[in-house]
């Protein structure tokens, strides 16, 4: 027995069957995740860096290159790597853009006497500047010297200075009669004394060729078709629901 044991020992080892090595190689790396399972943590950590860590490939890198010379750098840019997805810093995220919106007003209606004697006073104002303009023309003065009207035949007395203030009062009158009178009245008047007024300032154009005369003279002729046309077109009374209400509005 001795002689027999010894002899077998003393042979070459024989080498294991492949059964017997898949069960070592088996065995093995369940020692090798008992030692893996002893570090969870590491383990974890390395797997984790190494699998999630995003790829950017060399397109989109470009890219985005491309984005922010063309000022488009803010704009998402998106990869192939389902990983993440490149943006801008997250400062320029962040802006805020702030809209500005242009205030809006509330638009009042004026009432139509309003507008009337308002047109009458523009019209004075440019028809009194006109007149004393002239005075710096030498024609004009020298013929005041000698009591006559300009370029005119009509000389200066009584009567032209009296005619002459009556024909500015009716315009004057009608800053203060346009906001005053009753819309029969007062619709009737300015029709009347704005179409008189056109008449005479058309004929004392005739034969004038001073410019400033001429546009201040168009000037006035279009505030008193203005006046004409708006006297002409005076709203109708309002319908009595409509005045019950604006009291309750006001009320």
């Amino acid at each position: 027995m001795s002689s027999r044991t010894t002899s077998s020992t003393a042979v070459a080892p024989r080498t294991a069957p492949a059964s017997h090595q898949s069960r070592q190689t088996q065995a093995g790396g369940h020692s090798a995740s008992g030692s893996i399972r002893s570090h969870p943590i590491v383990l974890t950590s390395q797997a984790y860096g190494a699998v999630r860590r995003p790829r950017i490939n060399r397109k989109a890198s470009a890219r985005l290159v491309e984005r922010s010379r063309s000022g488009l750098a803010n704009a998402p840019v998106r990869c192939r790597s389902p990983a993440s997805t490149l943006r801008a810093p997250h400062a320029a995220e962040e802006q805020t853009h702030v809209t500005t919106t242009a205030r809006k007003y509330r638009d009042t209606k004026i009432d139509v006497k309003v507008v009337l004697s308002a047109l009458w006073v523009a019209m004075l104002f440019v028809f009194a500047y006109v007149d004393i303009f002239g005075f710096f023309r030498a024609d004009v003065l020298e013929a005041a010297l000698d009591g006559r009207v300009g370029t005119t035949a009509f000389t200066v007395n009584q009567t032209f200075l009296t005619t002459t203030l009556i024909y500015i009062m009716a315009g004057s009158l009608m800053v203060v009669l346009s906001l005053v009178l009753a819309p029969r009245a007062n619709r009737i008047a300015n029709l009347v004394v704005s179409s008189f007024y056109v008449i005479t300032i058309i004929a004392s154009c005739i034969g004038e060729t001073w410019a400033y005369y001429l546009v201040g003279s168009a000037v006035e002729v279009v505030l008193l078709a203005a006046i004409a046309r708006l006297a002409w077109t005076w709203p109708p009374p309002a319908s009595p629901l409509a005045q019950r209400g604006q009291a309750s509005g006001t009320t």
